[in-house]
């Protein structure tokens, strides 16, 4: 049997990092995470969990998908507590969306991704 392309084994690559980060296991939107922060210098704005990083900042997924707009899920237990320690990952609507519908994995409504920011810019 031949072995993948390189296109071919990084598509599986990042399946199955969907598949770990998925698969027999619960997360929900950090709804309580709202309001600016800086972190490694670079400009986030946070609101009910989703977020936007200031241009030219971007950020990179568990399954390695850079963006600028995203959501931070918290790992939950079978009964909706938080996991101690907290396991927080960083992720764009498409996966979320991908991880409730294959995987039942997100515990709580699924948030509609906003456009832009409801929050001013953030000061210089």
């Amino acid at each position: 049997m031949a072995s993948p392309s390189g296109a071919e084994a990084l598509k599986m690559s990042r399946q199955q990092k969907f598949n770990d980060l998925f698969r027999g296991r619960r997360w929900r939107v950090q709804t309580e995470k709202s309001g600016p922060s800086v972190i490694g210098g670079i400009r986030v704005r946070y609101d009910c969990g989703e977020f936007w990083i200031d241009p030219p900042g971007v950020f990179q997924t568990p399954l390695g998908h850079k963006g600028r707009h995203g959501f931070v899920l918290i790992e939950v237990d079978a009964d909706g507590r938080d996991v101690v320690p907290l396991r927080r990952i960083a992720l764009g609507y498409a996966a979320i969306r991908g991880a409730a519908e294959h995987f039942g994995a997100i515990a709580g409504e699924l948030p509609e991704p906003r456009s832009h920011p409801p929050l001013p810019p953030m000061p210089e």
